[in-house]
Formats: structure tokens, sequence, C-alpha cells
């Protein structure tokens, strides 16, 4: 496992070590035992927080007993549309290192497909035990997403007609 301070040189090649921070910040905030992600989104030329967010328990328990991080800071900031901007997410574990990955769910991928996001990072650890930071543009993401749900799709029309 690894904090913020082991991956510094790492983390700081992509983005200013100052949103890595505000993003741990915020993970720390998050009110979910398990795993606790924070989000920063900002604008990609000048780095300036535009908004942020945390995991925490929906206290309305409609259909989702968790708000997520991505969800959380786009929501709350009152921004329609975040143009020039990309979004830092974290998970922070039990233990207080990183988790194994940050990536978004698929839900919180399209919603930031929709509030228009450029590029995610998050961390990720790799099977031979390297950490890596993955920039990846939502779009991309989105491709991806369908892709999968259409092979899946594929293989169980293939499954039932046999």
């Amino acid at each position: 496992m690894a904090n913020l301070e082991e991956l510094s040189d790492l983390v700081g090649q992509y983005l200013p070590i100052e949103l890595w921070e505000e993003a741990v910040n915020q993970a720390n905030r998050s009110t979910v035992k398990s795993f606790k992600t924070g989000a920063v989104i900002f604008d990609d030329n000048t780095y300036e927080i535009l908004a942020r967010g945390c995991s925490h328990h929906n206290m309305k328990r409609n259909y989702l007993p968790t708000i997520h991080a991505e969800d959380h800071a786009m929501r709350v900031s009152g921004i329609r549309k975040f143009y020039c901007s990309s979004i830092l997410i974290t998970t922070i574990g039990k233990a207080g290192n990183f988790a194994f990955s940050s990536r978004p769910c698929v839900n919180c991928t399209h919603l930031l497909d929709k509030y228009e996001i450029n590029k995610i990072y998050y961390l990720e650890r790799m099977n031979n035990g390297a950490w890596i930071v993955n920039a990846v543009r939502t779009d991309n993401i989105i491709v991806n997403i369908n892709q999968s749900i259409t092979s899946v799709r594929a293989k169980y029309a293939r499954e039932m007609r046999t």
C-alpha cells in the first residue's frame, strides 16, 4: 500500500501536488467507512480548483445508499458545464493508504461526460505492484463501456440461442 508522501514523485509528474493533497483531504472528509473517495474538478490551464466533493451516505436514501465524490463535486458546484476542465479522483482505504484503483463507476463516467469534463485522472495499482496515474479522456471511457456492454449482450444472445 502507499500514501501520497510515498507517491509524490509519481503523481507530481502529472498534476501539481496541491491538487492531489486537496483530493486526499476530500477523501478524508468522506463518511463512508470502507473506501473514502475524494474528487477535485480543476481548470486544465490554470489548475484552479472549480469544485470538490467527497463520497458520503445518502440521507434521503432514495435509491442509492451513497453519493459518489464525482457526483457530489459536480452537483454542489452549481456549474452546469465544466468546459476545459478535468477531474482528479482519489480513494483511501481503511488503513489510510490509496486503494488499488480510483476509477469512476459507469454512472459517474456518464455524468462526467454530461458535464463535459475533458479528462479523468486517478491512481491504479498494477498486478506487478507498481503504481500508475491514469489520465483518460472521458469520451474514451464511454466508448470502452459501450463496447463492453455490447459484447456482453452479444454473448448473452448467443447463449440464449443455443
